[in-house]
């Protein structure tokens, strides 16, 4: 994937490992982060001298811009690089990428070579998808918890999370590298 851009605007695990997967065979990777406090898992344990390990386990090699998307100047700087990236990865809610980009965007990334993967844990369509969906929300709903814990104390949720890896790593990395493999997709600006 050497000479491929990777833009990452998903947050936590899905989404972020799949880019990473890029940039791990040879794609520049940009992470966007929101304002403030950027990625949720720069919250989560365990620590090391101050940082996210969960945070640093899937954003190695990457590169890092704070956006905010529903301010107009910085939606604008974010098309402005969608013209120039060849995959494009995120993971909110349906409709947030619709409202954030207005009428724009869509029609821009159907006329270009852009590689886009939505990852949505609740579906785009259907009844459960305006509800949220974290790692341990799909592993409860899907009946995994059930099978964890010991006898008399209860389910736990496992410290991996195995959904949002499991999709990346089924679904979205391999996507995105035999999109980026095939004949009609390749790098704008490759390298030597």
């Amino acid at each position: 994937m050497r000479g491929l851009l990777a833009v990452d605007l998903a947050r936590v695990s899905a989404g972020p490992f799949a880019t990473m997967m890029c940039a791990d065979l040879g794609a520049r990777r940009i992470k966007v982060e929101r304002p403030g406090r950027g990625d949720d898992s720069r919250t989560y344990d365990p620590f090391i001298g101050g940082r996210s390990m969960y945070f640093a386990r899937v954003n190695r090699s990457r590169q890092s811009i704070v956006l905010d998307l529903r301010c107009a100047t910085d939606r604008d700087l974010l098309l402005r690089i969608v013209d120039q990236v060849d995959v494009l990865v995120e993971n909110y809610r349906p409709g947030v990428m619709e409202r954030a980009w207005a009428r724009h965007a869509p029609a821009r990334c159907a006329q270009s070579r852009l590689i886009f993967v939505s990852i949505s844990g609740s579906g785009q369509t259907g009844p459960w998808r305006e509800c949220p969906a974290y790692d341990t929300v799909a592993q409860a709903a899907s009946g995994m918890v059930s099978i964890t814990g010991r006898a008399g104390e209860g389910p736990f949720i496992p410290g991996v999370p195995i959904v949002d890896l499991a999709a990346d790593s089924t679904f979205s990395g391999p996507s995105v590298q035999c999109a980026a493999r095939s004949g009609s997709h390749g790098p704008r600006n490759p390298s030597s």
